[in-house]
């Protein structure tokens, strides 16, 4: 029979089968070939798997992953798990959905290796996918952050900046911050199976202190690693706040110039007003003349003392003479002159 005769509903079975890339009927599983994850962080092994269909559905299933073909590092029963393994995994996928994926948290340097896939069902088969492995690799430090912003940027534009790492742990991803300040934003996404990225969004007016200044983006990984990353910041001025800066410089200049030189005209007016040297100075200048007239004074007084005395006794030849011309005189003043004198 010819396939242009065969029932329409296994035209469709065969049709979806080409499509999802899957026999139904085999047992396969789908991993990535490789998986890396930084230590001391954590790690994600996305797994689906598939099973030939049993006529009745699997009441039960149990998820095993061994490390190489022997070592359990997961199981349902933690008695059955490795002892450096006990409580660092975690089977995240639904087993009845087929979803078989596996969580290492935290990771170590020794988790490094091929690890494997095994399905018990119960009253059915049991199956390790040792065609499909997965290998894991170990990271001691993260990559830097990709950051990006405009390498010229003007004074007082809104500008805008995005830091971006990727990482192995969708459930705790790296914390990222900015040295500027301004309006932050984080988003994340999922990049491939094994990979997501999270992203941090800046947004700022620059300055002119920003200039020849470093943006830098920081990611904090837990366990206390830190990158980062940086970018020089070239601001340029807007042609108006060149202009504003000139006129408030020489406005300030202007205001300092007026404020010295009215302080120069109140210390001069001061000094004009009164000058105390000057005023001393002329003060001792007329003491000096008042002492020169009183001693000027007392000398003419001396002199014409010294001239009445003169001429007092120059006279006695005048009075001498009226004694002899009139010898006798009732009025004679030899003793009253005394007297009077005396008095004087």
């Amino acid at each position: 029979m010819g396939i242009e005769k065969l029932p329409w509903h296994f035209l469709t079975h065969f049709f979806w089968l080409g499509v999802m890339g899957v026999d139904a009927s085999s047992w396969t599983a789908d991993v990535p070939k490789s998986v890396s994850g930084l230590r001391g962080s954590c790690i994600v092994i996305p797994c689906s798997f598939n099973y030939p269909e049993p006529e009745k559905k699997p009441s039960k299933f149990t998820g095993i992953w061994l490390k190489g073909t022997h070592d359990t590092i997961f199981h349902p029963d933690i008695s059955n798990i490795i002892k450096d393994y006990r409580g660092r995994t975690e089977l995240v996928g639904d087993l009845r959905q087929k979803n078989c994926s596996l969580r290492i948290d935290p990771l170590h340097d020794s988790d490094k290796g091929s690890f494997t896939f095994r399905i018990e069902m119960e009253d059915h088969n049991k199956y390790s996918y040792k065609k499909d492995t997965v290998s894991i690799t170990v990271s001691s430090s993260p990559d830097p952050p990709s950051l990006s912003v405009r390498e010229e940027v003007k004074v007082g534009e809104v500008v805008s900046a995005s830091c971006s790492v990727s990482h192995s742990c969708p459930s705790d991803f790296p914390l990222l911050t900015w040295s500027h300040s301004g309006t932050h934003s984080v988003q994340s996404q999922q990049l491939t199976n094994v990979q997501w990225e999270v992203t941090s969004s800046l947004t700022f007016s620059p300055s002119s202190t920003d200039h020849n200044q470093s943006l830098v983006c920081t990611a904090a990984y837990r366990g206390g690693k830190t990158v980062k990353s940086l970018k020089t910041l070239n601001v340029k001025y807007k042609m108006s706040m060149l202009y504003i800066s000139i006129g408030i410089a020489a406005l300030v200049v202007v205001v300092i110039l007026i404020s010295m030189s009215a302080c120069l005209l109140n210390r001069k007016g001061g000094r004009s007003h009164r000058d105390p040297s000057v005023t001393c100075k002329q003060e001792v200048h007329t003491a000096k003349c008042a002492s020169s007239d009183s001693s000027t004074s007392r000398k003419e007084q001396t002199d014409t003392s010294s001239e009445i005395h003169t001429n007092y006794y120059t006279n006695d030849h005048v009075y001498g003479n009226m004694e002899t011309e009139e010898d006798g005189d009732p009025y004679e003043c030899d003793g009253g002159d005394d007297a009077v004198y005396g008095n004087m």
